[in-house]
């Protein structure tokens, strides 16, 4: 019997099952009646459409800030279930898009979690959010300057011992550097950002694949009869794939990681590992929050979206890049930038 999963969210959160409301949606599907009720969704599967009249009518649905519908088989909650077994390390998890990544995960319902960041009032934060969005989730929140190999070290030890295994690994720390021309720029300039954004991912990349090459490939999720060691996401920048002036140190890290992900990719596409990035443009972040809105207005004017974007739509993308439904997806440099790139 066909079946499908519809996922309600309320004020950005998944309902918890507790709070036992029982919810139906009309014109999405032909007919269906409520069959369980988990605390990340619903499954709803094929009957008369007089018994989904009925319970619609009875308890209306609520506003609902997001939704998804996806094909299950029967009634068995595949969306819930992608993540509950995999163990997701984010870096970068402080703030802007790691923060988002990482509710997001457990929005679609991982349980398992290592996020990391160098300030540690930022990872307290984003650790509070996911606690007050799940109970469910074994959280490890590690503070540490990735910059160092020695630090990369712990980090991954500290996950082996934790979890035992790693299956999706976001890295998302960086930081803009210095806008000079590049006489006014010292080697001291340049060595930071690359520092942070090229070469503490390298090392993060190396730790990452040595953990999924010691793991046994796993079935994918979605039955098409693939398989998979662990998947990659990488948070370049659109200024990987363009450039602009003053920007010499941050475009070349950049590049860098754009270069490193597509070389990764192609050593490893043929043993189970995937390894994609991402090209935000102009996203609403702390990168930016220190920018008064008048000097923004010039970037959102050339977005030809004519706004900032948020971390939270990159979020979606980055969920999507990690998860096995992108399971033929790898060397993938994905543009989340509001059209910038395209003019």
């Amino acid at each position: 019997m066909a079946g499908y999963q519809l996922e309600f969210r309320r004020n950005d959160h998944p309902m918890d099952n507790r709070e036992h409301e029982e919810l139906a949606l009309l014109g999405h599907v032909p007919a269906a009646h409520i069959v369980d009720l988990t605390d990340l969704g619903i499954v709803v599967e094929s009957t008369a459409r007089d018994n989904l009249e009925r319970v619609a009518t009875q308890v209306p649905p609520p506003s609902m800030s997001q939704s998804f519908l996806a094909p299950v088989d029967g009634v068995k909650n595949k969306r819930c279930q992608e993540w509950t077994m995999d163990v997701v390390y984010i870096s970068g998890a402080g703030s802007g898009i790691g923060r988002a990544s990482a509710l997001q995960f457990v929005a679609d319902g991982a349980r398992k979690l290592a996020i990391v960041d160098i300030v540690s009032g930022g990872l307290q934060q984003s650790t509070a959010l996911i606690k007050e969005r799940s109970s469910h989730v074994d959280l490890l929140s590690i503070v540490a300057d990735l910059s160092k190999e020695e630090e990369v070290h712990r980090v991954f030890a500290e996950i082996q011992q934790r979890f035992g295994r790693l299956d999706v690994a976001v890295n998302c720390a960086g930081i803009t550097g210095t806008y000079l021309p590049i006489e006014q720029l010292s080697s001291a300039d340049l060595d930071k950002v690359l520092n942070v954004n090229l070469r503490s991912l390298w090392l993060c990349e190396k730790a990452q694949i040595e953990q999924f090459m010691r793991q046994e490939e796993r079935p994918v999720i979605t039955g098409l009869g693939t398989k998979t060691r662990g998947s990659i996401v990488n948070i370049a920048s659109m200024l990987g794939t363009i450039t602009m002036p003053h920007a010499s140190p941050y475009v070349m890290s950049k590049h860098g990681v754009v270069g490193l992900t597509k070389t990764d990719a192609l050593d490893y596409a043929n043993r189970g590992i995937r390894v994609n990035a991402i090209c935000p443009g102009f996203i609403q972040t702390n990168l930016l929050d220190s920018t008064g809105w008048e000097a923004l207005a010039p970037l959102c004017a050339a977005t030809p979206m004519n706004r900032l974007g948020t971390a939270e739509e990159v979020a979606f993308v980055v969920t999507f890049l990690a998860s096995d439904r992108a399971s033929f997806m790898t060397g993938s440099v994905v543009l989340a930038d509001g059209g910038y790139t395209v003019k």
